[in-house]
């Protein structure tokens, strides 16, 4: 089983898999700025979710806004080398217009979780595809 991590971390740790990327129809930001960053810090996968990920250190970053009871909810996971959630945190605007923390029933969080894991399986399906295939 591949790594997925790894697998990440090598497409975007420099402009080297820009144009395969994008040529599999991913966003990702201008080649100057991937330049000037020295790598591609996001990448937008649009699915199920529209999902924004990046590499942090040892793991993904994860993020998307979903509806939750009816309100606009700012998703994100940090998610380990297997997929799985070390944190997570849920925004939603309050009649304020501040960003406040809420928090979201155990199985909303694993029906998410699954979406999102979905989405990075066939994007590094995809990747694999189109580097290898």
């Amino acid at each position: 089983e591949r790594d997925n991590i790894a697998v990440l971390q090598r497409l975007m740790a420099s402009g080297k898999y820009a144009p395969d990327i994008r040529k599999a129809g991913y966003v990702i930001p201008p080649d100057g700025a991937i330049r000037l960053d020295g790598g591609i810090d996001s990448i937008e996968i649009k699915g199920d979710i529209d999902l924004k990920i990046s590499y942090r250190g040892r793991g993904v970053t994860a993020y998307f806004e979903i509806e939750i009871d009816g309100k606009i909810t700012s998703v994100l996971y940090e998610l380990d080398k297997n997929l799985d959630i070390v944190s997570s945190a849920y925004f939603q605007t309050n009649e304020k217009n501040k960003n406040e923390r809420v928090t979201i029933p155990q199985a909303e969080e694993e029906r998410l979780l699954k979406i999102v894991q979905k989405e990075l399986e066939a994007f590094m399906k995809k990747m694999y595809q189109t580097l290898y295939g």
